[in-house]
């Protein structure tokens, strides 16, 4: 939907739009728009976008109430609980918004790295708004750090470490309110002990918990001086099904991926993480000509596991496990690389999303696809690869 101001002013999400000037509503959002006085406005639609009287009930008011007091607080840092499709999101939004409006300079840390906004899927990130936004996928990413999956159950000691990181180095930027957004994933006992161990670690002033049953189990923390605030949910959700939010993913890897150029590294030079074949330590393929029939190109050993690089038939599995000690073989084809997500960046900075083109363990050499051209000390895999539409695929090690 396309909204054009002809006479008068609206708001949405504390974002304030003038005569003259046009909003871009996209398909998987919905927003309560208010006039700020008499107006007129000239609305294209396509689609199934729609226009619907606000539920009277909507505590669209007191969710802009809470974001002035919580603004005019002084607060500095900012953790946002919610479920998935809960307007967790939309209310760092109008946060945000708010404090732009009120002369501060803000940042956001998007640490929902299944749904992420400011930075790719996969990644936490730091952004900086230059204006007031509808969407913080409009927000310019200043510093990315990869965790390299879209699920944060496997990575619940990473994460929290990374937000603290993040919001250190978000001080030190001069922002006078970092705001925290966090994944959706809050329906078990493990993500709430998870929740509680990120708040812990990253040691916020406050917390803007959406829901009240969700937040009956943070209230706790007013005890230690953190200060608690409930936001209702919107009566109007926009959820998506996992096909949008698929391609909603997809969309964001090609924001920063479509036509990146080929870049080759030499692998000697640099730190390769996050995938086995790189966890452990290399044995001399000779060794194996005997026990394995086919090209070995290249081969390491992780604790009693075994994995091969190279064009293989079979594999003297017996004979592996006495002279080796490895009772698990992987085998890994060439070209089994090819299209793994991944990230590259310099120690102690800021990471930047590539697609693996080719591993050349003859040769130490890697060929990547990425738009950073900047130095590279590290080189982090992930367990994801990316189809030609930047649709995902989970490999298997």
């Amino acid at each position: 939907m396309s909204i054009s101001i002809l006479k008068g002013s609206i708001t949405i999400l504390g974002k304030t739009v003038r005569s003259d000037e046009r909003v871009i509503i996209h398909r998987f959002r919905n927003y309560i728009i208010e006039a700020l006085e008499d107006t007129e406005l000239d609305i294209a639609m396509a689609n199934e976008s729609d226009i619907q009287p606000v539920d009277v009930e909507d505590p669209y008011k007191l969710r802009n109430t809470l974001a002035v007091e919580i603004v005019s607080s002084g607060l500095r840092k900012i953790i946002v609980i919610g479920d998935t499709d809960s307007g967790k999101t939309s209310f760092t939004t109008l946060l945000l918004n708010t404090a732009i409006s009120a002369g501060l300079k803000p940042c956001i840390i998007d640490g929902d790295i299944g749904q992420a906004n400011v930075g790719p899927p996969g990644f936490i990130s730091l952004g900086i708004p230059e204006n007031q936004v509808l969407w913080n996928t409009e927000i310019p990413a200043y510093i990315m750090r990869f965790v390299g999956d879209i699920r944060p159950q496997n990575y619940i000691y990473l994460i929290p470490r990374e937000l603290r990181w993040l919001a250190e180095k978000a001080e030190s930027l001069g922002c006078n309110m970092v705001v925290i957004d966090t994944d959706g994933w809050v329906k078990d006992s493990v993500a709430i002990r998870y929740k509680h161990h990120l708040i812990e670690v990253v040691e916020p002033d406050a917390l803007v918990v959406i829901g009240s049953k969700l937040s009956r189990y943070f209230k706790k923390y007013e005890k230690i001086g953190v200060k608690v605030y409930e936001v209702p949910e919107p009566r109007v959700k926009r959820a998506r099904n996992r096909e949008e939010r698929r391609l909603l993913r997809s969309m964001r890897y090609r924001d920063f991926l479509a036509d990146a150029p080929l870049r080759k590294i030499e692998m000697n030079s640099i730190l390769v993480t996050g995938h086995p074949l790189f966890h452990g330590y290399p044995v001399d393929t000779s060794s194996l000509t005997d026990l394995i029939d086919g090209r070995v190109i290249y081969v390491s050993q992780l604790m009693d596991e075994l994995h091969v690089y190279g064009s293989i038939k079979t594999y003297n599995g017996e004979e592996i496990a006495k002279r080796l000690g490895a009772t698990k073989v992987k085998i890994y084809q060439p070209g089994f690389e090819r299209n793994i997500y991944c990230g590259v960046g310099s120690l102690g900075g800021s990471d930047y999303p590539c697609i693996v083109e080719k591993l050349s363990f003859e040769d130490n050499t890697v060929v990547i696809r990425t738009r950073y051209q900047d130095r590279i000390d590290v080189l982090k895999l992930s367990l994801i690869k990316l189809r030609d539409d930047y649709t995902e695929e989970f490999i298997e090690v």
